[in-house]
C-alpha cells in the first residue's frame, strides 16, 4: 500500500461526500482511506458507512481532530500518510499520481503540494501559490516565501518516520498542526514540493478568523503560546538546522501578534517573551513585520497585523 488516506470526520455531511469522492474517483489506486468519525451528532457516520473498501472508525466520544488524526494513524499500512480535512476536497483526479511521481523520483520524507482556497458562496477558487516558483525549492526558500506553514494536509508524509521519531499530533489544544509540522521540519532530512495546485482549502464562516466566540478565539491564542513555547524548549533536540526551525516560529509568531491585539492587556506579557523570535527574518512576511516593528514597537506592530488579517478575512 503506498498511502493511507486519513480523514478526520466530526459533523461534516454537508461536504463529507464531496470530499470523499473526490477521493475515491482519483485514478490512482493504491492507496486505503480511513474515515475516522469523531462521534458526530449529525448524518456524517451515517454517510460514511454508505461507501466500499473504505476503513471506518466510529469513535466513542469526541476527542477532537488532533485524536482523530492519531488514531486513523494508529491502524494505518501505507508508506505514506496524507490527512484531508473532511471539507476540504481534491481538485485533480490525477492529484495521487502526480504526488506518487514526485516521491518515487526524490525518495522524500515529506512532500508539500500546493493549494487553493475555495470560497464556497461565490463558487471562486483563489491560488495562493506565489508566482514564478518553481518544485525544485530547498529548505531556505520554502520557508522565504513563506511555503513550509503549520498546515498538516498540504504535507504527505513517510509512515517509518512518524513511527522512528514517535511522533502523534497533540491532543487538547487548537492549532495542532503547528507543534507536528515544527517536528517535521525537525527531523525529516529530506523536504521536497510540489507546487501544482491539487487540494481545495474550503473557507468557512466559523474558521478562527471569522469566528466571534471571544473565549474561542482566546482558547486558541493561548494554544499557539503554548505552541510556541513548547517549540523553543524542544529546539535543541539533536537534528534539524535551528535558524529554520527559528524561522518558521517566526512566521507563525508573526501571524500570533495579528490575532493577539483585541486581548493585548491580557496577553502582552507572553507575547514579548517571544519578540526575538523577528530577528529570524527569511520569510519574506516577517521582513515586513519586523520592520513595523523596529519602527512603532510591538504594540503598534500588533494592531496594524491585526488590521491586516481582518482585511483579508
Amino acid at each position: 500500500m503506498f498511502f493511507s488516506i486519513i480523514v478526520p470526520v466530526y459533523n461534516v455531511e454537508k461536504y463529507l461526500k464531496q470530499c470523499i469522492e473526490s477521493i475515491i474517483n482519483q485514478n490512482f489506486k493504491d492507496y486505503e482511506l480511513i474515515l475516522v468519525d469523531d462521534c458526530s451528532t449529525d448524518r456524517s457516520g451515517k454517510i460514511c458507512d454508505e461507501y466500499q473498501n473504505v476503513t471506518v472508525i466510529h469513535k466513542e466520544k469526541n476527542e477532537g481532530l488532533a485524536q482523530a488524526r492519531n488514531s486513523g494513524l494508529e491502524c494505518c499500512s501505507g508508506e505514506y500518510v496524507i490527512f484531508i480535512d473532511s471539507d476540504d476536497f481534491l481538485l485533480d483526479r490525477y492529484a495521487l499520481d502526480k504526488i506518487a511521481n514526485q516521491i518515487k523520483d526524490s525518495n522524500c520524507d515529506v512532500l508539500i503540494f500546493g493549494y487553493k482556497k475555495y470560497f464556497e458562496d461565490q463558487n471562486v477558487y483563489q491560488s495562493v501559490m506565489r508566482d514564478g516558483i518553481g518544485n525544485d525549492l530547498s529548505i531556505d526558500e520554502l520557508i522565504r516565501f513563506n511555503v513550509y506553514k503549520a498546515l498538516g494536509w498540504n504535507k504527505v508524509v513517510k509512515v517509518s518516520l512518524l513511527q522512528m521519531c514517535q511522533m502523534q499530533f497533540p491532543k487538547g489544544i487548537v492549532g495542532e498542526d503547528l507543534i507536528w509540522c515544527f517536528e517535521l521540519l525537525l527531523y525529516a532530512s529530506n523536504i521536497r514540493f510540489l507546487k501544482e495546485e491539487l487540494y481545495a482549502y474550503r473557507q468557512r464562516e466559523d474558521s478562527i478568523v471569522h469566528v466571534k466566540d471571544r473565549e474561542k478565539k482566546q482558547k486558541h491564542i493561548e494554544d499557539v503560546i503554548y505552541s510556541i513555547n513548547y517549540c523553543l524548549q524542544n529546539i535543541n533536540i539533536s537534528g534539524g538546522n535551528k535558524y529554520y526551525l527559528y524561522s518558521y516560529l517566526a512566521y507563525e509568531y508573526a501571524w500570533l501578534l495579528g490575532t493577539v491585539y483585541p486581548f493585548w492587556n491580557k496577553y502582552q506579557g507572553s507575547v514579548k517573551r517571544f519578540e526575538k523570535l523577528l530577528e529570524y527574518r527569511l520569510s519574506d512576511k516577517v521582513k515586513k513585520v519586523w520592520l513595523v516593528y523596529r519602527l512603532f514597537g510591538l504594540r503598534m506592530t500588533a494592531y496594524i497585523c491585526c488590521s491586516y488579517i481582518q482585511k483579508k478575512a
